[in-house]
């Protein structure tokens, strides 16, 4: 490697604070270049005449060897090369390509292998080169939020042989208020006070063996290092020492919100029971074009959730959706299928996508046509024999039981109500609730801006649609308490405090910020995390548990600091054991409704949740909201949003 391509790797950091000289690398490596080896472009005289090194943030860390690195270097600089799992000191430098090689396949979950192969040949070793950074700046220039970086800093000992401690972000190293700062390259760069890093750039290094201190990135968890005895040098997960990193954190780019729309959900059988899943999420996708004045060219990807697969066209959904709406054919698209949670998985897929720079904006949906569900006979394709029985199947009926642990939905909230010791009377309670708040919202006109009207047809012509068909706000709890259980003798589950079927679609847009400053678009909410996690599958409600936790930890940020919660209504007592596992706060969770009154049209909930959120956050001023479904089969789902208005 050459001058030249040094001069690229080697770079002095723009203003950083100073460093303290000869200062060992807390690897032990003491790997640094020393100003002989450096390419005199780089060491510009200072006012005094003499030679300037390039300052570094503070704590940066010697990330990898190199020739240009030199052990033992009385005057260390930073070398920002990414530190190969392989390498020990003393062993001979690996090559670039090498070492990024090594560093993007342990990182598979940023950049999938067949991307980092392409993105390593066409940077030339060059771009993604990665620095790591250490807290600890000095006191005077912490400033305001002290505390908080504070708190994101977990103590890391290198080892049995030295007292050498230091401080490091567990995970995410990277601050826009300005407590830190960390030098990115292009490709990989920040964007501004709106940006947002992954976490696996800048996780702590750890050590592994005894007595050779291996070199390698760590999970993006809090670490400890034993210190003597059996476990001398060997890193180990420290369960108490979550990390609370910086909302701005949580993804490797700014990705916002620009456009949010969604139907008015229909009942079972009712004004859009005509009406294919590709339909309503046209319907929706167009609203949200127009709202967002998103030109269909600017759109690089389709991604729609779509669950019952119940209309002809359904195999071609997200394709279809996008030619219709005007998305030029070149423009790929995607249907896929998280059950419940496939309207947030469309916009995660999507933030996937823009952090991934695969694109740049995308259009993100659910939609879902349970009234369309076909009936079907199966193992008649090839004859039958004679006087055989063909037996007609509802796959509605049988697409909501799990058949791997043989139980419907249902049970599994009944097994919840049992578990959280949940009453028929609290379930009744809650759904009136649920009636309530919808008719005090939608008297109040809280979901016109999210709604996208259909044009219907009715005995009297055809008539627009802009109202949900399937809340009763006429109910009363004696209506309630007359229903006899579905699922169960002496059980919770009425067809009164269930989840309605239903008929709908919604549809969100988000963009990098790049994207939104280039076509200017005006970003409604920034999407500040996500979190999928399995469960039990006979306890599927419970799902949300364990994402809205995950999803808070990897943001930073707790249920203090969210200002409206939606937990997907499947089941009255579903939502309830929800509420009592993360103590909610009933003042701010689904404070307008939610699928007892609505309806739940499976892959078009999460993207109703989404754009509520999104409207209502800014019609009340609040900063952070989290929305969230439990997902059958044992899942859940949550994604964070950030006001950005």
């Amino acid at each position: 490697m050459g001058p030249d391509h040094i001069r690229k790797i080697l770079r002095p950091h723009p203003g950083a604070a100073s460093w303290t000289r000869g200062r060992p690398c807390p690897l032990r490596h003491s790997l640094h270049p020393t100003p002989a080896n450096l390419p005199a472009p780089l060491l510009a005289p200072g006012p005094s005449g003499r030679v300037q090194q390039p300052r570094p943030p503070p704590g940066l860390l010697c990330a990898a060897a190199h020739p240009a690195c030199q052990r033992g270097s009385a005057n260390p600089l930073p070398l920002r090369l990414p530190c190969s799992p392989d390498f020990r000191p003393g062993s001979a430098a690996p090559d670039l390509p090498q070492t990024l090689s090594a560093l993007l396949a342990a990182q598979s979950h940023l950049w999938p292998p067949s991307h980092t192969l392409k993105r390593i040949r066409e940077c030339g070793g060059e771009e993604p080169l990665i620095t790591l950074a250490r807290g600890g700046a000095p006191k005077a220039r912490l400033g305001r939020g002290e505390s908080k970086q504070r708190e994101s800093l977990k103590t890391v000992r290198w080892g049995k042989e030295s007292a050498h401690e230091e401080r490091f972000p567990v995970g995410r190293p990277v601050s826009f208020q300005g407590f830190w700062h960390h030098w990115f390259p292009p490709g990989v760069a920040p964007e501004g006070r709106l940006g947002a890093q992954k976490g696996a750039l800048g996780q702590a290094l750890q050590r592994r063996g005894k007595g050779r201190g291996v070199a390698s990135l760590a999970p993006p968890r809090a670490l400890k290092v034993g210190r003597g005895g059996r476990d001398r040098g060997v890193a180990a997960e420290d369960p108490n020492a979550a990390a609370r990193l910086p909302a701005a954190m949580a993804l490797l780019r700014g990705v916002f919100i620009v456009a949010a729309k969604r139907t008015p959900f229909g009942a079972y059988g009712g004004l859009l029971k005509d009406f294919t899943p590709t339909d309503m999420a046209e319907f929706a996708a167009r609203a949200a074009l127009s709202a967002g004045r998103v030109s269909p060219e600017t759109v690089d990807s389709v991604v729609v959730g779509n669950v019952m697969q119940s209309s002809s066209d359904a195999i071609y959904l997200a394709r279809h959706v996008g030619l219709r709406v005007g998305i030029p054919k070149e423009t790929p698209a995607i249907t896929i299928n998280r059950l419940c949670g496939s309207g947030f998985q469309s916009i995660v897929s999507g933030c996937q996508e823009i952090c991934s720079r695969d694109s740049e904006v995308v259009l993100c949906g659910g939609t879902e046509s349970m009234s369309q569900a076909p009936y079907c006979v199966r193992n008649i394709r090839f004859g039958t024999k004679l006087g055989s029985e063909l037996k007609l199947e509802d796959t509605l009926w049988t697409g909501l039981t799990d058949t791997h642990v043989q139980m419907p939905m249902a049970i599994t909230a009944e097994n919840l109500a049992v578990k959280h010791q949940i009453s028929r009377e609290d379930c009744d309670r809650y759904a009136l609730q649920s009636q309530q708040r919808w008719k005090t919202a939608n008297d109040a006109g809280y979901f016109d801006n999210e709604m996208a009207p259909v044009e219907v047809k009715t005995r009297k012509g055809k008539q627009t649609m802009q109202v949900d068909e399937h809340p009763r706000p006429q109910t009363t709890m004696e209506q309630l308490n007359k229903l006899p259980p579905v699922f169960k003798k002496e059980g919770t589950v009425t067809a009164g405090n269930a989840s309605g079927v239903s008929d709908g679609a919604g549809a969100v847009i988000i963009a990098s910020e790049d994207a939104v400053k280039k076509h200017n678009f005006t970003p409604l909410a920034r999407i500040v995390g996500y979190f999928v996690s399995g469960c039990d599958p006979t306890i599927m409600g419970i799902g949300p548990v364990p994402a809205i936790s995950g999803a808070l930890k990897k943001t930073g940020l707790s249920l203090k600091d969210m200002d409206l919660v939606e937990v997907n209504e499947a089941f009255a007592p579903q939502y309830l054991a929800v509420e009592k596992s993360l103590n909610l706060d009933p003042s701010k969770t689904n404070v307008n409704g939610g699928a007892i009154a609505l309806g739940h049209p499976l892959a078009g909930s999460g993207s109703r949740i989404t754009a509520h959120l999104v409207h209502e956050l800014r019609r009340r001023g609040g900063k952070y909201a989290v929305g969230s479904a439990c997902i059958g089969g044992g899942q859940g789902i949550a994604v964070i949003i950030e006001n950005t208005a």
